[in-house]
C-alpha cells in the first residue's frame, strides 16, 4: 500500500506546499470523505434492493400467480406435481436465503475486519518491543 500511495502523498505535499504529516492527514481525509459517499450513495440502493426481492418473495399476489403458472406446467405434464406445498417451500427457502446473504456479508466484513485489526495490533506490539529492546 505505500507504495501506491507514496507517490501521491508527495505530489499532495508538492502541490499545496504541506508537511508530510498534513499531507497524509488530508490524503485520509479524502479517502473517508470518498468511502463515506459511495456508502451514502450505493448503501441505500442495495439495501432497497433487497426490500423489494422479499417483499416480491413474500407478496401473496406474486405466490399466487407463480401457482397458477405452475399449475398450468403441471397440468401439461404427465407427471403429478405438488404446486401448492412447493411454492410455500420455496417462498420459505427464498426469505431464509435472503437473510442468510446479509448474515454471511456482515459475518464475513466482521471476521476480516477483526482479524485485519489484530494483525495490526501484533505488528504494533512486535515493532514497540523491538524498538524498546532496541532503545534499553
Amino acid at each position: 500500500m505505500f507504495y501506491v500511495i507514496d507517490p501521491l502523498i508527495t505530489s499532495i505535499e508538492r502541490g499545496l506546499k504541506l508537511n508530510r504529516t498534513g499531507a497524509i492527514m488530508l490524503f485520509y481525509l479524502l479517502c473517508l470523505i470518498v468511502v463515506g459517499l459511495v456508502l451514502w450513495l450505493v448503501l441505500p440502493v442495495v439495501v432497497g434492493q433487497f426490500q423489494t426481492v422479499y417483499s416480491l418473495l413474500t407478496d401473496e399476489a406474486v405466490q399466487a400467480d407463480f401457482v397458477n403458472r405452475a399449475n398450468e406446467l403441471a397440468a401439461r405434464s404427465p407427471i403429478e406435481v405438488p404446486v401448492e406445498e412447493l411454492s410455500g417451500s420455496i417462498s420459505e427457502y427464498a426469505a431464509l436465503a435472503l437473510s442468510d446473504i446479509a448474515a454471511f456479508l456482515i459475518d464475513t466484513v466482521d471476521r476480516h475486519l477483526g482479524a485485519y485489526i489484530r494483525g495490526q495490533m501484533a505488528v504494533a506490539s512486535s515493532v514497540g518491543s523491538l524498538s524498546a529492546l532496541g532503545f534499553l
